[in-house]
């Protein structure tokens, strides 16, 4: 399998949100470690993105070839693949504890050198969300003016990947305090979709008498909350089906044959992303799965799940 195909392969994995079952995952990987030292820039973005959508962080030889092939063609990414790098190898970090690759400062610098006249309203929003899991869950933030005010560079030295991230913070773009920042808070104001799951959790809320806001922003107005109960600080979010993947696992081996296999569904990368911001700007976070929901079929049952959401989380009816 040459570069293309594999990047292909591996980014229609992660946009169907499926992950391969660990034997033909396993068979990819290889793929990864022989194919990117010559695959082009987009192939190599699409790799890196299919790990991080799918959650799951490279072995050692794959992460050393993704790290040297994002270094050799950072220089020649679009936009739109450097935003996804930087954004893939970040949110394997913050959520699964990965370190940054060595090429990060480079990545960033490619970042830099782009002509933002070419600039779409996804790559700015790409990049500002790249920075924010940077800046907030990670820990090290470059001097940058924005809603929050001025930052310096902080060093987090206990981390392997220490020199990566202070290499990274010294290179954001200055466009990432104005165009970046303000067309990702354009999106948090966009970004109103009140589905039925909404309608009818905030139905459960009325019954149980808990005073509830419905599509609201965030006091920074980097987020938007599907729901938001002011009294006890608590964001709900509704969360559908493409907040999920799908994975294959092996359940038991069978003698002769081929193992049985099932499905076992869990949140995706950005998913886990998102609750991470929330839970540093509200008290309470509380997630309620469509297929949760789909479970209650009465208005009842519908508020008895929501009550025992709210309970868990520890606000008392």
């Amino acid at each position: 399998m040459d570069a293309a195909h594999l990047g292909n392969v591996m980014y229609c994995y992660a946009a169907c949100g499926r992950r391969a079952s660990a034997s033909a995952w396993a068979v990819l990987e290889r793929a990864v470690v022989a194919a990117l030292p010559v695959a082009d820039a987009a192939s190599v973005a699409h790799v890196v993105y299919a790990y991080a959508r799918l959650g799951v962080v490279p072995g050692d030889d794959a992460t050393r070839a993704l790290d040297d092939a994002a270094g050799r063609t950072a220089g020649s990414m679009s936009a739109r693949n450097v935003a996804n790098a930087l954004w893939s190898f970040l949110a394997l970090a913050a959520t699964r504890g990965a370190p940054l690759p060595r090429c990060y400062g480079a990545l960033w610098r490619a970042a830099g050198e782009l002509d933002t006249r070419a600039m779409t309203d996804v790559n700015w929003c790409n990049f500002f969300h790249a920075y924010l899991i940077h800046a907030e869950l990670i820990g090290v933030s470059a001097t940058h003016a924005g809603k929050k005010g001025v930052h310096h560079v902080d060093v987090v030295l206990d981390r392997p990947d220490a020199a990566a991230l202070v290499d990274g913070a010294r290179h954001f773009p200055p466009w990432l305090a104005v165009e970046a920042e303000e067309a990702w808070t354009r999106n948090a104001f966009e970004e109103v979709e009140v589905s039925s799951g909404h309608r009818e959790v905030a139905e459960a809320l009325t019954r149980l008498g808990i005073g509830h806001e419905m599509e609201c922003l965030t006091d920074d107005e980097y987020f938007s909350l599907d729901l938001y109960v002011p009294e006890h600080d608590c964001a709900i979010e509704v969360d559908g089906p493409t907040h999920f993947v799908d994975e294959i696992v092996a359940l038991r081996e069978r003698e002769g044959g081929d193992d049985l296999v099932g499905r076992v569904t869990r949140r995706t990368t950005a998913t886990e992303l998102r609750d991470m911001f929330l839970r540093k700007r509200h008290g309470r976070v509380v997630t309620m799965p469509w297929f949760e929901l789909d479970e209650c079929v009465s208005r009842e049952e519908r508020a008895a799940y929501v009550a025992g959401k709210l309970r868990a989380a520890g606000i008392e009816l």
